[in-house]
């Protein structure tokens, strides 16, 4: 699949979910109080770009799942909690539930024809 960057549909993601802030639309949204990217540091970094483009505060972290680490904008070395801890497995079902959702919403968009079926081998 050449020319799809991850990290760029990331950002369109945060970008739309954004534009719902404003309470003069129809379909407003309340303001969240963290945003959680799944990704690393290149997906942290175009969300934190749609952030500052549209002057927002919201704390935002990325969950990146090769080795559970958490980036934080502003910090070099990311976060290796405990994976049995607390934090670490509520991230890790947030993540879950979004790719259970993503999956979920590709194949609904797969039946309607909206999207190709294309074999992965």
């Amino acid at each position: 699949m050449a020319g799809i960057s991850d990290a760029a549909m990331m950002a369109e993601v945060i970008r739309r979910r954004l534009d719902h802030l404003d309470p003069k639309q129809k379909a407003f949204w309340p303001k969240p109080d963290l945003i959680v990217v799944d990704g690393g540091r290149p997906q942290l970094t175009n969300a934190s770009g749609v952030l500052k483009d549209k002057k927002i505060k919201i704390p935002l972290i990325a969950l990146a799942k090769k080795q559970e680490e958490i980036f934080i904008i502003g910090q070099r070395k990311s976060l290796k909690p405990n994976p049995q801890s607390d934090v670490s497995l509520l991230l890790q079902k947030l993540r879950n539930e979004a790719h259970r959702f993503a999956i979920g919403y590709h194949k609904v968009l797969r039946r309607w024809g909206f999207l190709e079926e294309k074999s992965m081998t």
